[in-house]
C-alpha cells in the first residue's frame, strides 16, 4: 500500500491499492482509528491469561487449568474460556456460574500488573 500523502496530526492518510496503475481500485477511506488484537498478534499475553483465568477458578475452589488449555483456546475469547474451565470442572450449562466467573476472570485480567 502507498500513502500518498503525510499522515497529519489526527492519523489521517488517503491511501491507493499497489494495482491502481493496472485498473485497481484506489482506496480513498479516510484512517480514524487503528485497532489492534494485542493476545498473542502483537503481544504475548497467555501467561497474563492463563493467571487470570486461574485465580478466578481457585477463588470458587475449582481447579486451575494447563498453560496448555489456555493456549488452545485464548483465540476463542473469554466467554469460551469461562466456558471450558466450567465445563472442565463439571459445571457445564450453569449460567449463573457463568457470568460469576467470567466478571472475576475479567477483573482479574484487567487488574494484572
Amino acid at each position: 500500500m502507498k500513502i500518498e500523502k503525510p499522515l497529519t496530526g489526527d492519523f489521517t492518510a488517503h491511501l491507493s491499492s499497489p494495482n491502481t496503475s493496472n485498473g485497481g481500485i484506489p482506496l480513498t477511506s479516510s484512517i480514524r482509528a487503528l485497532i489492534f488484537d494485542l493476545d498473542g498478534t502483537l503481544v504475548d499475553t497467555l501467561g497474563g491469561v492463563v493467571n487470570a483465568i486461574n485465580c478466578a477458578l481457585m477463588c470458587r475452589g475449582l481447579a486451575p487449568l494447563t498453560i496448555s488449555e489456555v493456549a488452545d483456546r485464548v483465540g476463542e475469547g473469554g466467554t469460551a474460556l469461562v466456558e471450558y474451565a466450567l465445563k472442565n470442572a463439571g459445571h457445564e450449562g450453569d449460567s449463573q456460574k457463568d457470568t460469576q466467573l467470567q466478571e472475576s476472570y475479567f477483573q482479574a485480567y484487567l487488574s494484572a500488573k
